[in-house]
């Protein structure tokens, strides 16, 4: 399973970090704007998307200018008929019209989650059946390795 992500949070990412890795899934992209995850939907296949509504447009296309970039940024795959199983990630009210607007387009939204749990919850309902916590891949996402330089001789 290949998932992409499009995510300008530091904190955000490291959630769906600790969520990739309890569903072992180790195939995946990372973006931080709408134009770097444009081309990385158009230049390859995804089974999964998980789309942040306020990202940085960064020279993107704006389709609607008062529309978060993450909506515009669906709407353009859409126009592409590229269609990926979509999470939207996002503490942003959304107005339901919208989100109906992409279900009725035939895009295949999955949902819009607030949080990270319901991320878990729509990742557990669509592709996977684990009982396992969130919270102790959490803290797993949160350790920074370090590293040891051999003493050179």
């Amino acid at each position: 399973m290949k998932v992409l992500v499009v995510e300008d949070s530091v904190e955000k990412k490291i959630e769906i970090l600790a969520l990739l890795r309890k569903y072992g899934l180790d195939n995946y992209c990372i973006d931080d704007n709408a134009r770097d995850g444009y081309y990385s939907a158009t230049d390859d296949e995804y089974d999964l998307f998980i789309c942040d509504m306020d990202i940085p447009k960064n020279g993107s296309f704006p389709i609607i200018d008062d529309e978060l970039e993450g909506l515009n940024l669906i709407k353009e795959l859409m126009h592409r008929d590229i269609k990926i199983p979509t999470i939207i990630y996002s503490p942003l009210e959304i107005a339901e019209a919208k989100i109906n607007h992409l279900k009725d387009s035939g895009y295949p939204l999955i949902g819009h989650a607030k949080d990270s749990s319901q991320v878990d919850e729509y990742m557990e309902e669509r592709f996977f059946a684990q009982d396992e916590t969130l919270e102790d891949y959490f803290a797993l996402a949160k350790v920074i390795p370090r590293f040891r330089r051999k003493n050179q001789e």
